[in-house]
């Protein structure tokens, strides 16, 4: 073998190849490139895809709300309506909001406080009668509620700690075309 390496002359030793050996590590290193551009190809379409994504996605706008203003029911309907809710609660006062209200003063009615100045625009004994004025009341734009008093069912637009607030309900049911009477108790 000394034959053989003093044969050989100084540019040729550093370049001898082993057969068995160096197939093995280029075979290993050239995996590892081809994993490693795979890698870099996966990766840069994951990048432009997510870039893309938010760039060309358009943006979404919050909905528009559409405010509807719902109508007051006519006078016949609002008239049913107080029949049904008496008949569900015998014996108690009913009172259901106006769809507009004349501005006048009004004092809660409390009968455990002491006497009041009462307005009454009607008194019957047929309650059906007493709710057909009560609704139509309330469709002037007038607060009224049905209490049973006795025997019969009174209409009431109103309870008052003086005569004065009293009058001015009074007079404002006459405008509208109701007779109307104040009663102290």
């Amino acid at each position: 073998m000394e034959n053989f390496e003093e044969n050989l002359n100084e540019e040729s030793k550093g370049h001898i190849r082993i057969p068995g050996k160096n197939r093995l590590g280029s075979s290993i290193r050239n995996v590892v490139l081809f994993l490693l551009l795979i890698a870099l190809i996966v990766g840069s379409f994951w990048v432009s895809f997510n870039l893309g994504k938010k760039i060309l996605s358009p943006v979404k706008k919050p909905e528009k709300k559409i405010d509807v203003a719902i109508p007051a029911p006519p006078p016949s309907i609002a008239g049913l309506q107080s029949l049904e809710e008496l008949e569900l609660v015998e014996e108690k006062e009913v009172m259901a909001p106006a769809p507009k209200k004349e501005m006048v003063p009004v004092t809660q009615y409390a009968p455990s406080v002491g006497p009041y100045y009462k307005v009454q625009a009607g008194y019957f004994h047929n309650k059906t009668n007493a709710l057909n004025l009560s609704a139509k009341l309330k469709a002037n734009g007038i607060d009224a509620f049905v209490r049973k008093i006795g025997k019969g069912y009174r209409v009431q637009a109103g309870a008052y700690s003086t005569k004065k607030w009293a009058t001015v309900q009074r007079d404002a049911l006459k405008r509208k075309g109701f007779d109307a009477i104040i009663i102290y108790e």
